[in-house]
C-alpha cells in the first residue's frame, strides 16, 4: 500500500457504490481510489454514493455524487430572507449527498477590512489568522456559494471585504503570469442573490447586464469557478408565496449543484 493517499474505500455490489471506511483494505476485497489534487469528501459509513452501469466509469460516478459545498452567507440578521436562502441551499445539497459546511460571515465576527497588515502580508508571503483560516475553508470545498442581499446593485461591504482580503494574489491568482489563469483548482460557483427588484428592470436598465460582466465573467473567472452561475433571486420582499418559490429555487440549486469541470 505504499505510496498510495486513498481518499475512501468503496465496495462495487451489483453496480453499486457503497462507502466502507476510511482504514485501508485488502485491494483484493475493495478499490482505493487516489485522487490529484481534489478532495472527496467522506460520507458516512454505508451511503450509497451512486449508480454506475460501467466500472470504467467510476471515477465520474463519485466526482458526480460527492462534492463538499462551502456556502459563504453575508446578512447581519440570523432571521434574515438570505439565512433561509443559505439554509434552503445546504439542505438541498445535503439531500443530493454533499457534506457541507457554513461561513457565516457576520455571526462569526470576520473582519473585512482591507488595511496595510493585508498589503505587508502579500508582499512578504505571510497570511494573517483570520485569512489563513477562511483560505482553509476554500482549499477543502469543491463548491462554493455565496449568499448575500444586492445592495446598491452591488455586494455588501462584508462580503465585497472578505474577497478582498481572503482571494489573495500569489493564492488566488497571478495577474503578473496570466491574467485569464486562476491559481486555484475547478470549483463549481453559485451566487444567490436576494434582490427587491423585478426582473424587467433589472434587465431592462442592464444592471443584470453589469452583474453578470463584474461577477461572473470577471471577478469568480479569476478564481476559478467552473461552472459559475448568478442567480438573482428577483421579488424578495414580496408576498409569502413569493418567497416561499424563491426558498424552493435555492432548495433546487443545491440539490442539482453541478459538479466542478476540470481542466483540459
Amino acid at each position: 500500500m505504499t505510496g498510495l493517499n486513498p481518499i475512501c474505500a468503496i465496495l462495487i455490489e451489483n453496480c453499486r457504490i457503497f462507502f466502507l471506511t476510511s482504514s485501508y483494505l485488502e485491494p483484493s476485497e475493495y478499490l482505493l481510489i487516489e485522487w490529484s489534487g481534489f478532495t472527496l469528501p467522506r460520507p458516512s459509513v454505508g451511503m450509497e454514493l451512486s449508480v454506475c452501469s460501467d466500472h470504467r466509469k467510476l471515477n465520474n460516478c463519485l466526482w458526480n455524487s460527492l462534492m463538499h459545498v462551502l456556502t459563504v452567507l453575508d446578512h447581519p440578521n440570523p432571521a434574515s430572507f438570505s439565512a433561509a436562502v443559505a439554509q434552503q441551499f445546504m439542505d438541498g445539497a445535503k439531500a443530493a449527498g454533499h457534506s457541507v459546511e457554513l461561513a457565516d460571515l457576520h455571526a462569526e465576527g470576520f473582519d473585512p477590512l482591507w488595511s496595510m497588515a493585508d498589503i505587508d502580508g502579500d508582499r512578504h508571503a505571510a497570511t494573517s489568522a483570520d485569512v489563513a483560516k477562511e483560505q482553509a475553508r476554500i482549499d477543502r470545498a469543491d463548491a462554493i456559494c455565496l449568499v448575500f442581499p444586492l445592495f446598491w446593485w452591488g455586494m455588501p461591504s462584508m462580503t465585497k471585504g472578505w474577497i478582498d482580503r481572503v482571494w489573495t494574489w500569489g493564492w488566488a491568482y497571478d495577474q503578473l503570469g496570466d491574467p485569464e489563469q486562476s491559481l486555484q483548482r475547478p470549483r463549481s460557483g453559485v451566487l444567490l442573490i436576494p434582490a427587491g427588484a423585478r426582473s424587467d428592470e433589472m434587465e431592462n436598465e442592464g444592471y443584470l447586464a453589469a452583474l453578470e460582466t463584474a461577477w461572473i465573467k470577471g471577478t469568480f473567472g479569476y478564481f476559478g469557478f467552473s461552472p459559475r452561475k448568478l442567480e438573482v433571486l428577483y421579488g424578495s420582499t414580496g408576498s409569502l408565496k413569493r418567497r416561499q418559490s424563491l426558498l424552493d429555487k435555492s432548495y433546487q440549486t443545491g440539490l442539482t449543484l453541478a459538479p466542478p469541470q476540470r481542466a483540459k
